[in-house]
């Protein structure tokens, strides 16, 4: 996918993304020429933030077990360990912790990646569409319809269109469009 923009009565600005195997092969061959950059973008944003926080996780996680380590060994049988002690219990309350928000960030990454498309997904998509959507009825093609985009936005001064895609139905059509040529194949 390529990053593109357009501009609209000189002060409005469109960011896109582009299928770069559209622009190679022709834009007649696919029948979505391009997706808004905004949901795209604040995905990548929040697994980057997600995937430092986790970063930072691991990095106390490393330390606290090194002290857990090497408190371990200060530990003699017989001599007042109550400080000791009481500093590997708070470790352990703390590794505990951190290690349910580890849980909890890397499920949110997973949700997110799962909802983003690569490229190639998106052009297996594409290339089994025209002839999934002869087949469809007109009640399957507004489902899909429905399942692929968000809004239409009609600017009459202009006489242009503007189509909002649903990224997750992007995704949900590519796994539906693999699961029935596996079917068929099969």
């Amino acid at each position: 996918m390529t990053l593109s923009h357009t501009t609209r009565n000189g002060t409005k600005r469109y960011r896109y993304y582009i299928c770069s195997s559209a622009q190679k092969r022709g834009w007649n061959t696919w029948p979505s020429k391009s997706i808004p950059a905004a949901q795209i973008e604040e995905d990548a944003a929040r697994t980057g933030e997600l995937e430092a926080e986790q970063r930072g996780l691991e990095k106390d996680l490393a330390r606290w077990h090194a002290e857990l380590r090497k408190l371990s060994c200060q530990l003699r049988p017989g001599d007042d360990n109550g400080s000791i002690i009481s500093r590997l219990a708070d470790l352990q309350e703390r590794i505990g912790v951190v290690e349910g928000r580890m849980r909890k960030v890397r499920e949110q990454i997973q949700t997110v990646q799962q909802q983003l498309l690569d490229e190639e997904e998106t052009a297996v998509a594409m290339s089994v569409f025209d002839p999934v959507w002869e087949a469809l009825t007109p009640r399957e093609q507004a489902r899909v319809i429905g399942l692929l985009v968000e809004r239409v936005d009609y600017d009459g001064a202009s006489g242009k269109v503007s189509i909002t895609f649903h990224l997750t139905g992007i995704k949900a059509l590519a796994q539906q469009l693999a699961g029935q040529r596996q079917e068929r194949s099969a």
